[in-house]
C-alpha cells in the first residue's frame, strides 16, 4: 500500500538513493532497491508498480475516471521532469560502473552531481505532486494520509525482510568474497542508522501533512534530508570493492528491470 502513496506523489517528491527508495515505500525488491539509485542518479524518474497502484486505489475508492486521469498526470510531470541528456547521464554511469576498475572519484562526483540535480527540480516535483493530490476528494486525502501515518510497523518488517534478500542475493548471485561481503555490511549497517535515526519517519509524517493541506515545504525538507544523508560512501566503497564481471551482472540486471517497468507505462 504504502508503495503506491508514496510512488503517487513521487512522481518525483522521493527519489532517493536504493535505501532511501525503499524507505519511502517506493520498491519492496533488490533489483528494484539498486535501480532507485541508479534511477537517481541518471536523473530518470521513478515508474510506479502497476500492482500497487490498483491496490491502494481499491482502498481508497479511486474511480475509473480518477485513476485515468492520474495516470495522464503523471505521465505529464515525468515525462516532463526528463532530463535533456538522461541517455548520456546513463552511458556514463554504466562506463563508470562496468570500467575494469571503479574509478572513486569519477563515481563521487557523478553522485554529487545527481544529488544537486534532484534538489534544483525540488520545485517541479511539488508541481507534480500538488496535480496528483488536485484529483483525489478530500476524504480520499484523509483516508490516505491515515495509510500513511499507519504504515510504519509494517513497512520496517518489510525492511528487515528485504535486507536479508539484499544481502542473500548478492551473496548467491555474484558470490561475495569475505573482503567485499563486509562492504556489504558496512553499507547495510549505515542504512540501518539512517532508519533508526527517524528519517523516514520524519518523511511519512511529512507526507500525510502534504497529503492533507497540499504545503510541501516540510516533505520537500524531509526528502531532501532522506537523500543527503543516503549511504555514498559506503556505497561507493562496495563498489570499488567488486571485480568488473560482478558490477556488469549488477548493471545488466537493473538495466533490464528498468526497461521493463519503462514498457509498463
Amino acid at each position: 500500500m504504502k508503495k503506491w502513496i508514496a510512488g503517487m506523489t513521487m512522481v518525483a517528491l522521493v527519489a532517493g538513493c536504493g535505501q532511501a527508495l525503499h524507505r519511502a515505500g517506493v520498491v519492496d525488491d533488490a533489483t528494484a532497491v539498486v535501480g532507485g539509485g541508479y534511477r537517481l542518479m541518471s536523473g530518470e524518474p521513478p515508474v510506479l508498480p502497476r500492482a500497487a497502484a490498483r491496490e491502494a486505489a481499491k482502498r481508497i475508492g479511486v474511480t475509473p475516471e480518477q485513476g485515468a486521469r492520474l495516470r495522464s498526470v503523471a505521465r505529464t510531470h515525468r515525462d516532463a521532469l526528463k532530463p535533456a541528456d538522461l541517455a548520456a547521464r546513463k552511458a556514463e554511469l554504466k562506463d563508470i560502473l562496468t570500467a575494469p576498475a571503479v574509478d572513486a572519484d569519477r563515481l563521487r562526483g557523478f553522485v554529487t552531481e545527481a544529488k544537486a540535480r534532484f534538489e534544483a527540480q525540488a520545485p517541479a516535483r511539488l508541481a507534480a505532486a500538488q496535480a496528483l493530490r488536485a484529483e483525489l476528494s478530500p476524504a480520499q486525502r484523509e483516508q490516505l494520509a491515515e495509510l500513511v501515518l499507519h504504515g510504519g510497523p509494517q513497512q520496517a518488517k518489510r525492511f528487515e525482510a528485504l535486507r536479508g534478500r539484499l544481502r542473500g542475493e548478492a551473496t548467491r548471485r555474484l558470490g561475495l568474497t569475505a573482503p567485499q561481503a563486509a562492504a556489504a555490511d558496512a553499507l547495510i549497517a549505515k542504512a540501518d542508522q539512517l532508519r533508526a535515526g527517524g528519517a523516514s519517519t520524519r518523511v511519512r509524517t511529512a507526507l500525510a501533512g502534504f497529503v492533507r493541506s497540499g504545503e510541501g515545504a516540510d516533505l520537500q525538507a524531509a526528502t531532501q534530508a532522506l537523500v543527503a544523508a543516503a549511504p555514498v560512501e559506503e556505497a561507493i566503497a562496495l563498489a570499488a570493492s567488486l571485480d568488473q564481471r560482478q558490477r556488469a551482472a549488477i548493471a545488466a540486471r537493473v538495466e533490464a528491470a528498468v526497461a521493463r517497468r519503462a514498457s509498463l507505462r
